[in-house]
């Protein structure tokens, strides 16, 4: 049996979020997995499943503008455990809710264009992701804001306005584009109009621009059971998560002292309390136990 993988948003008015996700929960029903989140402001999503069932998603994504590529990505195993669907306030949360991409946001740069703009000297770079996912791998020259959640941009963008308004203009990137619609928004909003982000973001970068071209060193974290892509789309072997703390590492971090599997890792050793760690031992323990119980 082959399977697919598709991502996908779009910022749009969702005026009944339960139907959407009523309709892809049947969906699951028929082996459609992974996450999916809907708001009044739109949709964001990674799915996997039987490519027999991608006609259908097709169908149902149509209705709200979005439109997946004719060719689906194929994959031999689904990432995903099972779909999930979850309704919340924002498809990507930044914690302002004032913020519309579909009023104000940055210019979109294709792959193609991506590498003459962020080797302009007066172009400041920025990566909008977490500070794990930049450690795993970014652009050449970009900045890396440091934040934990997406939630903590706004802050970075406060502390850093006056240095950014001076610049040429910004130029944003992030996994798949989704994050860099609403920072670049957000510098809109502050008065900066001179803003770009990668349309597509890292991933279309990678499909798109051949490894001796690219501009981008190291490996794209991807929020399934892949954990890492490299430039070829293919899995990172050498990247796993930390339960502990949902971090992703590499196997030569988990020869440091504080990493214990299905524990902690050397970037939350010290952020959980010995009982926390403890809940974590029992909790992969059982883990263990199952999977013995499975013959895995």
């Amino acid at each position: 049996m082959s399977f697919f993988v598709d991502r996908f948003y779009r910022f749009v008015s969702v005026a009944n979020p339960q139907k959407i996700k009523d309709a892809l929960m049947t969906l699951g029903g028929h082996g459609l997995c992974g996450t999916v989140i809907v708001a009044d402001e739109g949709i964001n999503g990674t799915v996997s499943g039987p490519c027999a069932v991608r006609p259908q998603l097709v169908q149902l994504l149509c209705e709200y503008g979005i439109e997946l590529p004719a060719v689906n990505q194929d994959v031999d195993v689904i990432p995903f455990q099972r779909l999930f669907v979850r309704i919340k306030s924002e498809i990507v949360t930044m914690g302002m809710p004032a913020i519309d991409p579909n009023v104000q946001r940055g210019r979109y740069v294709l792959p193609e264009q991506w590498n003459e703009l962020i080797t302009d000297p007066e172009i400041i770079v920025v990566d909008t992701r977490n500070d794990f996912e930049v450690k795993l791998g970014t652009f050449q020259g970009a900045e890396n804001p440091d934040t934990r959640s997406f939630r903590g941009f706004p802050e970075w963008v406060d502390q850093n306005l006056e240095r950014l308004a001076q610049a040429k203009g910004v130029a944003m990137f992030c996994t798949g584009g989704i994050r860099c619609e609403k920072a670049t928004s957000y510098l809109s909003s502050k008065g900066l109009d001179t803003t770009f982000h990668l349309k597509g973001g890292i991933l279309d970068y990678l499909e798109q621009i051949e490894p001796d071209s690219s501009l981008f060193q190291g490996d794209c974290f991807v929020f399934d059971d892949r954990v890492a892509l490299n430039h070829f789309g293919e899995i990172e072997q050498g990247v796993s998560i930390c339960f502990g703390c949902r971090r992703a590492i590499r196997d030569d971090e988990k020869k440091h002292p504080h990493y214990e599997e299905g524990v902690s890792c050397v970037s939350c050793f010290h952020e959980t309390s010995e009982a926390q760690k403890q809940k974590y031992r029992s909790r992969h323990q059982q883990k263990l136990n199952e999977m013995t119980i499975k013959g895995k």
